[in-house]
């Protein structure tokens, strides 16, 4: 019985050694996943431009800091005449906390990249914003999107 034990105990070795192996895979696989790069961004020009600490920049502002808070998936403000359509889409794979540091670094690049600018999109690995002046819910946009190659290994 000590031998059959053995056996056994040395046929399971390897096979514990190859799960422990893939295990670690997939760990630095997530790991590598999990980065917040910068991927695009478009500045739409045609939806115009707004004044720096005008009402409608505060209301963006607050907008943005209500969606910080309770990470909704659509959100509309009304500024006057003009309305603010803010989309936040986040990886299915990402936390509550990775979201929320996406938006606030979309934001901010954003902010820079396209000054003033009404409508923008800005595409990141782990969420895209889209902040536009018309509501695009359950629509597909055609227009503004962008395509990434990737190296073949």
């Amino acid at each position: 019985m000590s031998s059959s034990f053995v056996y056994k105990s040395l046929f399971l070795v390897p096979i514990l050694a190859v799960v422990a192996m893939q295990l670690s895979f997939v760990q630095s696989v997530l790991s590598l996943n999990q980065t917040n790069e910068y991927l695009h961004h478009l500045c739409l020009n045609r939806q115009g431009t707004y004044e720096s600490g005008s009402k409608y920049a505060r209301d963006l502002n607050n907008l943005i800091q209500m969606i910080s808070i309770s990470i909704l998936g659509d959100v509309v403000v009304f500024s006057g005449d003009n309305s603010i359509y803010v989309k936040l889409q986040c990886r299915g794979d990402s936390s509550t906390s990775t979201c929320r540091s996406c938006l606030d670094t979309a934001f901010s690049g954003v902010s820079r990249r396209c000054l003033n600018n009404k409508g923008r999109i800005i595409w990141y690995d782990n969420c895209v914003l889209t902040i536009l002046t018309f509501h695009t819910y359950g629509e597909i946009d055609y227009q503004n999107n962008f395509y990434i190659s990737t190296q073949r290994m």
